[in-house]
């Protein structure tokens, strides 16, 4: 569907309209596969998706500045419950210093705002001309420093969300995307992902891709979320996805947060394990998750010593491993 929101005057005098365009729209559909077509891999992939409606129930908004049957900027934000990602901020280089972005970045928060959303989350490079955009609209980093950024419509809106309370595992699905990311920001443990390299207050934004795309051409990745009853928020994962470096050997990512950390063993027990090798890292001293990683029939193979460089410190790692003869 195409929805008119306003007309924009740019720096340049010119009016150019500013719409919203949600899949599927035919009409639309090829234009802004072109215009995003830069992307890498991934991304593409994702876009398609997105455009073609087979995102399950996330929900995807392009935000254009059109002229005429042009579409000369876009940003998307990818939503669920109130939480969003805001990504694909483009303009072609012909059509720059205008001020297009502003423009529709302003209409993107004033709309999100409007629909009583509550959180969003972006990645973009530190100190870059679009960092300072986004500082301006209101975003902040999620410490000094840092390119990703959050954007929040209510006060201590993670003590919140992600309160202690009850919950049920679930598959891992698109509607998650924005939600895991939400959690992946907190500062609860370091190691957030060895599969795909995040760490301490990051995004999985690409990562889920990643992990998307796996799932949808191997069926031996098993991915598993915990969601909150009370606010949906994902407090919890467990995957386990092939290792990059050595072949028949899979790696396993936990992770919930410090609130619903008493549920490692239940995500575990939902999962469905290859038959090959599975390792796990963990930081040394968190008991909680190695007993229920042994609870599982992982063992310790081996403390690897200051492997993991921490904003107050080093410290060990264990790794710990599920043999294919269990």
């Amino acid at each position: 569907m195409y929805q008119r929101m306003c007309d924009a005057q740019l720096k340049t005098g010119e009016t150019v309209e500013i719409a919203i365009i949600t899949p599927v729209d035919a009409t639309w559909t090829e234009r802004l596969r072109r215009l995003l077509g830069h992307k890498g891999w991934e991304w593409v992939w994702q876009i398609g998706l997105s455009l073609d409606g087979k995102t399950d129930d996330l929900e995807n908004r392009f935000y254009v500045a059109r002229r005429g049957d042009d579409l000369l900027s876009n940003v998307c934000t990818f939503e669920k419950d109130g939480v969003g990602l805001l990504a694909h901020v483009w303009t072609p280089p012909e059509e720059r210093r205008k001020g297009l972005a502003s423009a529709i970045l302003a209409k993107v928060l004033e709309d999100f705002r409007a629909r009583g959303g509550r959180l969003m989350l972006l990645g973009t490079v530190y100190g870059a001309p679009p960092y300072h955009i986004y500082r301006k609209l209101g975003f902040e980093g999620f410490y000094e420093g840092s390119g990703n950024m959050r954007y929040s419509t209510q006060p201590d809106f993670e003590k919140n969300y992600f309160a202690p309370g009850e919950s049920k595992v679930v598959e891992a699905g698109w509607g998650a995307w924005p939600k895991l990311n939400a959690l992946v920001a907190e500062p609860e443990e370091f190691t957030k992902s060895i599969a795909y390299g995040k760490f301490f207050k990051d995004t999985a934004e690409d990562a889920y891709i990643y992990l998307m795309y796996e799932i949808s051409r191997d069926k031996r990745v098993s991915a598993k979320l915990l969601e909150s009853t009370s606010t949906a928020a994902v407090v919890g994962y467990a995957w386990v996805v092939p290792d990059k470096h050595f072949p028949d050997v899979f790696i396993l990512d936990l992770y919930c947060h410090a609130n619903h950390a008493a549920n490692y063993e239940r995500l575990l027990g939902a999962m469905q394990w290859p038959a090959v090798k599975v390792q796990c890292c963990v930081e040394a001293g968190l008991r909680k998750k190695a007993l229920a990683l042994e609870a599982a029939g992982f063992s310790l193979e081996a403390t690897l010593k200051r492997q993991l460089k921490k904003p107050g410190g080093v410290a060990d790692a264990w790794v710990y491993s599920r043999s294919v003869h269990l």
